[in-house]
Protein backbone atom coordinates (compact mmCIF):
# COMPACT_ATOMS: atom_id res chain seq x y z
CA UNK A 1 0.00 0.00 0.00
CA UNK A 2 1.50 2.96 -1.07
CA UNK A 3 0.80 6.21 1.02
CA UNK A 4 -0.24 9.23 -1.72
CA UNK A 5 0.86 12.80 -1.17
CA UNK A 6 -0.79 15.78 -1.98
CA UNK A 7 1.97 18.11 -2.34
CA UNK A 8 0.86 21.82 -3.79
CA UNK A 9 3.62 24.15 -4.92
CA UNK A 10 3.08 27.57 -4.77
CA UNK A 11 5.15 30.07 -6.33
CA UNK A 12 4.76 33.64 -4.96
CA UNK A 13 8.07 35.45 -6.16
CA UNK A 14 6.43 38.88 -6.31
CA UNK A 15 5.16 38.58 -3.11
CA UNK A 16 8.21 37.03 -1.67
CA UNK A 17 10.23 39.97 -3.13
CA UNK A 18 8.29 42.82 -1.99
CA UNK A 19 8.41 41.15 1.52
CA UNK A 20 11.65 41.36 1.26
CA UNK A 21 12.13 44.73 -0.18
CA UNK A 22 10.34 45.84 3.44
CA UNK A 23 11.66 43.45 5.62
CA UNK A 24 15.24 43.58 5.22
CA UNK A 25 15.07 47.48 6.28
CA UNK A 26 13.50 47.53 9.03
CA UNK A 27 15.88 44.79 9.96
CA UNK A 28 19.11 46.57 9.28
CA UNK A 29 17.85 49.58 11.12
CA UNK A 30 17.09 47.14 14.28
CA UNK A 31 20.54 45.53 13.89
CA UNK A 32 22.27 49.23 13.28
CA UNK A 33 20.44 50.53 16.51
CA UNK A 34 21.30 47.75 18.72
CA UNK A 35 24.88 47.56 17.80
CA UNK A 36 25.34 51.25 17.95
CA UNK A 37 23.89 51.10 21.78
CA UNK A 38 26.28 48.06 22.08
CA UNK A 39 28.90 50.46 21.49
CA UNK A 40 28.21 53.50 23.39
CA UNK A 41 28.23 50.44 26.86
CA UNK A 42 31.02 49.96 25.44
CA UNK A 43 32.56 52.87 25.39
CA UNK A 44 30.49 54.18 29.43
CA UNK A 45 33.16 51.67 31.04
CA UNK A 46 35.50 52.49 33.58
CA UNK A 47 39.16 52.70 32.96
CA UNK A 48 42.09 50.64 35.69
CA UNK A 49 44.61 52.30 33.68
CA UNK A 50 46.86 55.53 35.07
CA UNK A 51 45.16 58.40 36.70
CA UNK A 52 45.72 61.95 35.91
CA UNK A 53 45.03 65.29 36.37
CA UNK A 54 42.24 66.61 34.23
CA UNK A 55 43.20 70.27 33.89
CA UNK A 56 43.06 73.45 36.11
CA UNK A 57 40.10 72.35 38.08
CA UNK A 58 42.05 69.70 39.49
CA UNK A 59 40.07 67.32 38.43
CA UNK A 60 41.36 63.30 37.63
CA UNK A 61 40.50 60.86 34.78
CA UNK A 62 41.25 57.20 35.27
CA UNK A 63 42.57 55.86 31.94
CA UNK A 64 41.55 53.01 30.14
CA UNK A 65 44.92 50.29 30.08
CA UNK A 66 46.22 49.32 26.96
CA UNK A 67 43.54 46.79 25.53
CA UNK A 68 40.89 48.26 27.24
CA UNK A 69 37.71 49.78 25.60
CA UNK A 70 38.76 53.50 26.19
CA UNK A 71 37.60 55.38 29.22
CA UNK A 72 35.49 58.46 28.60
CA UNK A 73 36.65 61.22 29.59
CA UNK A 74 34.99 63.65 27.41
CA UNK A 75 31.91 61.58 26.33
CA UNK A 76 32.11 62.88 22.70
CA UNK A 77 33.44 59.46 21.33
CA UNK A 78 30.50 57.92 22.95
CA UNK A 79 28.10 60.59 22.17
CA UNK A 80 29.01 60.53 17.82
CA UNK A 81 28.76 57.00 17.56
CA UNK A 82 26.17 56.35 15.20
CA UNK A 83 24.65 53.79 12.54
CA UNK A 84 23.43 54.18 9.39
CA UNK A 85 21.40 51.19 7.01
CA UNK A 86 20.23 51.88 3.67
CA UNK A 87 19.67 50.05 0.45
CA UNK A 88 22.24 50.78 -2.38
CA UNK A 89 21.48 49.24 -6.10
CA UNK A 90 19.67 45.97 -3.85
CA UNK A 91 23.01 45.75 -1.57
CA UNK A 92 21.71 45.91 1.96
CA UNK A 93 24.19 47.67 4.26
CA UNK A 94 24.40 48.52 8.44
CA UNK A 95 27.27 50.95 9.25
CA UNK A 96 28.51 51.67 12.75
CA UNK A 97 30.88 53.67 13.91
CA UNK A 98 32.25 57.40 14.59
CA UNK A 99 33.61 60.67 12.79
CA UNK A 100 35.99 61.18 15.05
CA UNK A 101 39.81 60.96 13.70
CA UNK A 102 40.82 59.64 17.01
CA UNK A 103 38.35 56.79 17.11
CA UNK A 104 40.87 54.36 14.37
CA UNK A 105 43.95 55.38 16.38
CA UNK A 106 42.18 54.16 19.77
CA UNK A 107 40.99 51.38 18.15
CA UNK A 108 44.00 50.12 16.41
CA UNK A 109 46.53 51.98 18.38
CA UNK A 110 49.32 53.96 16.89
CA UNK A 111 53.28 53.81 17.35
CA UNK A 112 52.74 55.75 20.74
CA UNK A 113 50.16 54.37 21.99
CA UNK A 114 48.68 50.50 22.79
CA UNK A 115 45.18 49.89 21.20
CA UNK A 116 42.11 50.49 23.05
CA UNK A 117 39.49 48.63 20.60
CA UNK A 118 36.16 49.62 20.57
CA UNK A 119 34.30 49.07 17.92
CA UNK A 120 35.31 45.85 16.22
CA UNK A 121 35.64 43.71 20.08
CA UNK A 122 31.74 44.83 20.53
CA UNK A 123 30.70 43.86 16.93
CA UNK A 124 32.38 40.73 17.45
CA UNK A 125 31.53 40.09 20.91
CA UNK A 126 27.87 40.27 19.35
CA UNK A 127 27.83 38.66 16.46
CA UNK A 128 25.72 35.81 17.53
CA UNK A 129 22.93 38.25 17.93
CA UNK A 130 23.07 40.02 14.56
CA UNK A 131 22.66 36.50 13.21
CA UNK A 132 19.53 36.20 15.57
CA UNK A 133 18.27 39.09 14.28
CA UNK A 134 18.99 38.75 10.62
CA UNK A 135 17.62 35.21 10.79
CA UNK A 136 14.24 36.30 12.77
CA UNK A 137 13.77 39.33 10.66
CA UNK A 138 14.28 38.19 7.71
CA UNK A 139 13.07 34.69 7.46
CA UNK A 140 10.17 34.41 10.40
Amino acid sequence: MSAKNNWRVEWKGKQFHNKLDMDIPLTLDTVGRFLRDEVKKTLSQKGTGRIYKTGRSGGTHQASAPGEPPAARTGDLRRRTAYKSDVDHKEFFVKVGNPLPYGPMLEFGTRKMAKRPWLGVTLRDNSGKVKTFLEKGIFR
